[in-house]
């Protein structure tokens, strides 16, 4: 059944049903064997009266029940959502990193090397190289960690987002990401496309936050959750930057709606910059990327 027949049937059909009752009742009252003039007039208004008031009481019942179908379907719809959202085996890797400060990841497809040792693709995935592969694609980490460009790789032009290092090839200022950090962005990426989605259907008022928490609460109240160690929260300084750096304003609202402001300039992420295990780093970090969207904007 079509959602406007469920319409006419929940609500038009039963306020019409009652105009008529109102419009028979008012019809007996004519025929009755009159009383005198003021009573006549009196019971025929005091029938008038019952009519309308059961004419809008049958209105907010069938809006009522018009209101539960929507919350119905919006629930359906948002349950099918989340089940797929949450079925990706990217998004589980995404969940799986979040979660935990080390863990070992199904990042790669597996494989077979010429002396035929197997590969299952499992990677041991730690804090830093999520901070590793969540940097800008243009921006050259310069942290102990990370190697530091020559003058002549530095003015090699950035590769883009998904460029992967390839043992033989030079570094290209830095920029290029290892497979491992190539499939951690992968599932990122995949995990952020789900909670944009997500923040999108809030800001359209298509779902509400209620609908939303018990699929995103956790996962919300676990990343801005700021009492964690000085490495967790250079992790949140990068995954902060990786959300403003690649636009991703759907996920940002969605924290919003939370009451959770995770723009790079909030208190929130200045609160993880300033307990990080390298401060500094994400300064930088953070410096570029407001740089980086202050050129978006005069573009």
């Amino acid at each position: 059944m079509t959602m406007s027949v469920k319409w006419v049937k929940s609500w038009i059909v039963p306020a019409v049903a009652a105009l008529f009752a109102g419009a028979a009742m008012g019809a007996v009252a004519q025929t009755c064997v009159p009383p005198p003039d003021a009573s006549l007039e009196k019971c025929k208004f005091i029938l008038s009266i019952a009519g309308y008031a059961g004419a809008v009481i049958a209105f907010l019942i069938g809006l009522q029940q018009y209101r539960r179908g929507e919350y119905w379907k919006r629930s359906q719809f948002l349950a099918q959502e989340m089940k797929e959202f949450f079925a990706d085996s990217r998004v589980e890797n995404a969940r799986m990193m979040i979660d935990w400060g080390v863990r070992d990841i199904p990042l790669l497809s597996p494989s077979e090397s010429a002396n035929r040792l197997e590969d299952s693709g499992e990677r041991t995935v730690d804090r830093s190289l999520q901070c590793k592969a969540l940097r800008p694609h243009d921006w050259p980490d310069t942290s102990p960690s990370a190697p530091v460009p020559s003058s002549d790789e530095a003015v090699r032009p950035a590769p883009s987002s998904d460029a992967v290092r390839k043992p033989e090839r030079a570094t290209l200022g830095g920029t290029a990401f290892e497979p491992e950090e190539a499939a951690i962005r992968d599932c990122y990426d995949r995990f952020l496309d789900g909670f944009e989605r997500f923040g999108n259907y809030r800001r359209g008022n298509l779902v509400s936050v209620k609908d939303l928490k018990p699929y995103v609460q956790y996962w919300v109240d676990d990343i801005v959750d700021s009492k964690c160690d000085a490495t967790d929260s250079l992790w949140c300084v990068f995954l902060f930057a990786y959300i403003e750096f690649y636009s991703f304003e759907g996920v940002q609202a969605l924290f919003d709606s939370f009451g959770h402001d995770i723009r790079i300039n909030s208190d929130l992420v200045k609160v993880f910059a300033d307990q990080c295990s390298d401060k500094p780093r994400a300064n930088r970090l953070l410096a570029h990327v407001r740089q980086a969207k202050a050129g978006k904007t005069l573009v």
